[in-house]
């Protein structure tokens, strides 16, 4: 037995619903024009098809990137209870990795302070990790597995901190900068970089830092 065609199936379809709606349509407009039941229902399939009910790759790409962005920033905060719960490991994370190190504890305390205010899980937008704020990728550098390890994350921090105090011969300014900004950029400038975003976190982890250092 020959099968119908779907053209055919369809048009039956239409035909029933049709006989049991036996109105005209009218438009959606101001006019009062009507139309057949079948002209109604391919003049509002042509509306649906010139319709663009999908995003553009580029629009969906940049929303993805907003969501990630926005994602990066939703990490578990901890209470100030917990905080002061985890201070005194933290302490003697940093009392021992500067003394490995070979740099003044204040300071690692003044930049932790200005990079996380000492939250373990912090994550920037760009993705920045832990309490020391490592990037990935420098993370891999220094052997950090566990970024968000408040022991690894301060090794690996301070280690870094203390390799660009030696770069730039104890300058602190250009070490933050470096910290902050990278290396390439403080080389590029000869000095801290014109970026607004370094320049202050250069100025406010030296203030921590004096401000630690008049505690004592």
């Amino acid at each position: 037995m020959k099968m119908p065609s779907v053209s055919a199936m369809l048009q039956q379809k239409m035909t029933e619903i049709q006989s049991r709606i036996p109105l005209a349509f009218k438009t959606n407009n101001n006019s009062s024009s009507e139309l057949p039941f079948e002209k109604y229902i391919e003049t509002e399939t042509e509306k649906l098809n010139n319709t663009n009910i999908f995003t553009p790759v580029s629009d969906s790409l940049s929303m993805q990137k907003n969501y990630m962005l926005k994602s990066n920033t939703n990490y578990m905060k901890f209470s100030s209870e917990r905080l002061n719960e985890l201070m005194p490991e933290i302490e003697n994370a940093v009392q021992a990795a500067s003394q490995r190190f070979n740099i003044d504890p204040m300071l690692v305390m003044a930049v932790i302070k200005n990079e996380s205010s000492f939250q373990p899980n912090a994550v920037s937008k760009a993705g920045a990790q832990g309490l020391m704020q490592l990037m990935p990728g420098t993370s891999k550098m220094l052997g950090v597995t566990n970024p968000f390890n408040i022991t690894q994350n301060i090794n690996g921090g301070t280690q870094y901190l203390s390799e660009q105090l030696k770069a730039y011969d104890n300058n602190l300014d250009f070490a933050l900068a470096a910290y902050n900004a990278g290396p390439g950029s403080v080389n590029k400038y000869n000095g801290v970089p014109p970026y607004a975003e370094t320049q202050s976190y250069v100025k406010k982890v030296k203030q921590t830092y004096l401000e630690y250092l008049n505690r004592e």
